[in-house]
């Protein structure tokens, strides 16, 4: 590992993404279940891409903690990785140091977080509750790039359109529209937009719904070419995973291409891209 390599690596990178591989069940022709029993060991990984649709590991020491629903920071000198109320954090890539990047969700549950951009700001979006609000919601607030931590001042997505028993959501900011996916507990997703602020959201056409599959993990991204619609597709019946898929989007992104297999040398279940 060349540190001064890695750091190049990470800022020449148009994306990046990080997962937790399951170390404790075999992959099978590119399927794998996730171990959810107290034998489960998963383990931090790392990759970058330039087009999203193939994906390198970055070869760095990873924290040798159990690690879920994890999301990568890269501030140009320090790459972070929250996972629920906690982050860690390296300079070096071999030693990492945790830290607290929040504490208005101490005494409530972060169920997924993701990282979004918009004219340059750096916003940590969650998907969770306080202890005033009971219910599930989406909150965002904007990212300290110095030190990882987010500021004090979060504020709630107000929407009657969007699904009631959310598990994930992410937003995509491009040309001056976000684009909100949110995968309900029935893994299905549904598409909104927004020209305005996010509390304008309306609801696309795009709709993602199989009888034999569920979705986790459905990001819209950015790449050079346009924007993709990434996420894992898992079989509804034995829970295996068929890893990481994506669609492009067409027609002025208001639909979507067939389904590919990104090339990725993981078998995903969850997974944040940046």
């Amino acid at each position: 590992m060349n540190t001064k390599h890695v750091a190049n690596t990470l800022s020449n990178s148009y994306l990046m993404l990080s997962m937790s591989q399951e170390l404790s069940t075999t992959s099978l022709g590119g399927s794998q279940k996730m171990n959810q029993s107290a034998s489960s060991i998963a383990r931090l990984r790392v990759l970058t891409s330039n087009d999203g649709t193939s994906w390198q590991r970055l070869n760095i020491d990873y924290p040798n903690i159990q690690m879920n629903n994890s999301t990568p920071f890269w501030n140009g000198s320090e790459l972070y990785v929250y996972f629920g109320k906690k982050g860690l954090y390296t300079k070096n890539f071999s030693d990492w140091k945790t830290f607290r990047w929040s504490n208005y969700f101490d005494n409530g549950k972060i169920e997924k977080q993701h990282i979004f951009t918009v004219n340059g700001k750096i916003y940590m979006l969650v998907v969770g509750h306080t202890t005033s609000v009971k219910r599930n919601g989406i909150y965002y607030a904007q990212i300290n790039a110095k030190n990882g931590t987010v500021k004090s001042s979060w504020k709630r997505i107000i929407s009657s359109k969007i699904p009631s028993k959310l598990v994930d959501v992410s937003v995509n900011y491009q040309d001056n529209k976000y684009y909100l996916a949110s995968t309900d507990n029935r893994g299905r997703v549904k598409v909104f937009t927004s020209d305005g602020n996010l509390d304008n959201l309306k609801a696309s056409k795009i709709v993602l719904n199989n009888d034999q599959y569920s979705y986790q993990s459905a990001q819209i991204i950015s790449t050079k070419d346009g924007l993709l619609m990434c996420y894992t597709l898992v079989d509804r019946k034995t829970k295996f995973s068929n890893g990481m898929m994506y669609r492009r989007f067409l027609k002025h992104n208001k639909s979507l291409s067939e389904p590919q297999k990104a090339n990725i040398d993981f078998t995903t279940h969850d997974f944040s891209i940046r």
